[in-house]
């Protein structure tokens, strides 16, 4: 678990990241309808994962958050609008 966030949290947040190399999860997670969050933690429910919508919103943020310390700099250097 990552320090200070809920297990549930945690559990989202491997969610996200299986989404990067598990293409029949990518399929599953492509046929849910644009903003149906409930759907998509149902997707989630099915493939093992425990959490809700608040709990993936969460998470959504933290992933973020991190992208943007990793990737903020060098997007900033590269003119890049969204940095």
């Amino acid at each position: 678990m990552c320090r200070g966030q809920p297990m549930s949290e945690n559990d989202a947040l491997r969610f996200i990241a299986r989404l990067d190399h598990d293409l029949a999860l990518q399929a599953k997670v492509r046929a849910v309808a644009p903003g149906d969050l409930d759907a998509l933690v149902g997707v989630a429910v099915a493939a093992g994962f425990a959490f809700d919508v608040n709990e993936l919103r969460a998470a959504f943020r933290t992933d973020w958050k991190m992208r943007r310390r990793f990737y903020g700099a060098a997007g900033r250097e590269a003119g890049r609008e969204d940095a």
